[in-house]
């Protein structure tokens, strides 16, 4: 009896070690693929750090000098890339819709995305101890505010 156990014991971590070599093999796999995904996309690629999470694949880069951040999901689609610009560099509409709505704030980080939405841009507002993330689309329609500190105003 005892040594039948043990028999199935061993039987069951040997198919647990099985599963997860192949987990581990499909994986790479992708990584693999979306390697050279983010190669075609993306030029002048470098320091590429793969990340997954959640059913989710993050990689950041740097293009030109640029840091990047794209993510796919678990089976290699891309569905978002994102990068800091300037904030000289938003389109004026939009420049001119924070200037009325938040001129207490001063511009902390702009983060220009690509999604399979469309583009966006993501603005970090700051105002003392107080912080906000507005969001814009590609033709300056207001999108959304969220409250990093959990606070409305």
């Amino acid at each position: 009896m005892f040594t039948e156990n043990l028999k199935m014991k061993k039987i069951g971590l040997l198919i647990l070690i099985v599963l997860l070599v192949c987990s581990c093999s499909n994986q790479q796999e992708i990584r693999n693929e979306l390697d050279l995904t983010l190669k075609k996309k993306f030029s002048n690629v470098r320091d590429i750090e793969w990340e997954f999470e959640n059913d989710i694949w993050e990689a950041d880069f740097k293009q030109n000098n640029i840091k990047y951040s794209t993510v796919f999901d678990k089976q290699g689609n891309w569905i978002e890339t994102e990068h800091e610009i300037n904030s000289i560099d938003l389109p004026q509409g939009i420049q001119d819709s924070i200037k009325t709505k938040y001129q207490e704030y001063r511009i902390k980080e702009v983060e220009y995305i690509e999604s399979l939405s469309g583009i966006f841009y993501e603005i970090e507002l700051k105002q003392g101890h107080k912080e906000i993330e507005v969001t814009y689309d590609e033709l300056g329609n207001f999108i959304k505010k969220e409250n990093d500190d959990n606070n409305d105003d």
